[in-house]
């Protein structure tokens, strides 16, 4: 009898211990001058803006300097399963005009326990960004690649 008890505690412990969990991997190619927040049912989480390379200062026709990031990924690791809306904004300024834009994007996963999402932000025409998902070899090449920047990563809900 107190080995059967003894067993269900341990079970019991394990089944508290082992919380699900699942791993979204956020890349995007081109932050040229645009600040990007991800949001997470409305919630902000975090950024996706990689480190500037490059910066142009006001030469010419920019009346601000304009700044060319690192291609960068971040890792989003959620501690429970379900559906989520994963948002994307972007805050862009033109460099000549000073226009001021808003760029927004959102997709709607279905979390499953020790499942990898792999989404690319991309850019979609002049004054528009998505998300879509990427095909797992083509993001752990870039995972691997010196040139994208890992951001540091994000525990949600745990």
């Amino acid at each position: 009898m107190k080995n059967l008890i003894m067993t269900l505690l341990c079970v019991l412990a394990i089944g508290v211990c082992a919380k699900a969990e699942s791993t979204v991997y956020l890349f995007a190619k081109n932050g040229n001058s645009i600040d990007y927040k991800v949001f997470c049912d409305g919630k902000e989480i975090c950024d996706l803006n990689g480190p500037i390379k490059k910066t142009m200062d006001g030469a010419g026709n920019f009346k601000i300097p304009y700044k060319i990031a690192h291609p960068c990924y971040r890792k989003l690791v959620f501690g429970e399963d379900g559906k989520i809306v994963i948002a994307v904004e972007g805050d862009f300024t033109n460099c000549m005009n000073l226009k001021h834009t808003i760029l927004k994007c959102e997709m709607q996963l279905d979390l499953e326990d020790g499942e990898t999402y792999y989404i690319d932000l991309k850019g979609k025409g002049m004054n528009d960004i998505q998300l879509k998902f990427l095909d797992p070899k083509k993001a752990l090449k870039n995972i691997e690649d010196k040139k994208w920047k890992e951001l540091p990563e994000i525990v949600i809900g745990k």
